[in-house]
């Protein structure tokens, strides 16, 4: 029978007054198992008009409809890695931005890039930077779990999109954590490969509001992360960098010291000089 009450009824409302249906809709065989079918209904009359019979076709689109999906896999993703192309990254980013409008935080776009992975592919071959490649993207996908996208534009280019940021530092969390990530080698065959990355970022709407102005302000920073000496971050505003590596400094710091029991508390004493008493510290 087919699974959806509601259209069953509509395929025969319209069957009623126009003699005829055809549609796809889902059906359950008597093993329970549930199949796409294209169904099509036909009304048999006598000479008078009246109903003798009905005829239906159904024709099994399971093939069809799995070739379908496979084939709108593929032109929504990387054939290397099976992240996100380009095309469902830049859908995504202008979702995200979007999304940040209405909630009123932030999100902000990373654009990632090896810093040596040109001298693999000459040194070792494109087998061996393919293999680097998917090591990558493997990495990215099991650093990232909830609703952030990492896709992967062509080449090196990685990006990645996280939202609901509730100030600039944590985006500057996030790409501390990338850097360490990537600082640990790929075992790629028989080489281990040492693979660090830049990366440029830019924060959104703050920076833009269309996923190409975007691009562009995070690819230059990560040209300027590169300039700086690699394996670093830059924010596409300085003042951004700055303070925001000032800032996780500043944590990483405290984070130190408290796991090595550095900090002391001293008090100092509050007095009431009228009364000569010690009233608070």
């Amino acid at each position: 029978g087919i699974d959806d009450k509601a259209l069953g009824e509509e395929i025969w409302q319209k069957v009623y007054y126009h003699d005829t249906w055809c549609g796809e809709i889902v059906v359950t065989l008597p093993d329970d198992s549930k199949r796409p079918v294209w169904l099509t209904i036909d009304t048999a009359k006598a000479g008078d008009g009246t109903i003798r019979h009905y005829l239906a076709l159904l024709r099994d689109i399971s093939q069809i409809k799995k070739s379908q999906e496979q084939i709108e896999h593929f032109a929504a993703h990387d054939q290397l890695t099976g992240l996100p192309n380009r095309t469902s990254f830049y859908t995504h980013l202008n979702s995200a931005i979007e999304r940040s409008k209405r909630s009123g935080k932030t999100g902000a776009l990373f654009f990632l890039d090896l810093d040596n992975f040109k001298s693999i592919n000459d040194t070792l071959g494109h087998p061996i930077g393919d293999a680097l490649l998917l090591g990558m993207a493997v990495r990215l996908k099991q650093f990232f779990r909830r609703n952030e996208m990492v896709a992967r534009l062509g080449g090196d280019e990685f990006t990645l999109v996280v939202e609901s940021l509730e100030r600039a530092e944590e985006a500057a969390i996030v790409a501390q954590r990338l850097l360490r990530e990537f600082s640990k080698p790929f075992d790629v065959g028989e080489h281990k490969l040492d693979a660090s990355c830049s990366i440029g970022i830019s924060m959104f709407p703050n920076d833009g509001e269309s996923a190409e102005q975007l691009v562009k302000q995070a690819d230059t920073a990560m040209y300027s992360a590169k300039e700086s000496g690699r394996n670093t971050f830059k924010f596409y505003t300085s003042q951004l960098t700055h303070k925001a590596v000032k800032l996780f400094n500043i944590e990483t710091q405290l984070r130190r010291a408290i796991k090595r029991d550095e900090l002391h508390l001293h008090y100092q004493p509050q007095i009431d000089m009228k009364r000569r008493t010690v009233t608070g510290a």
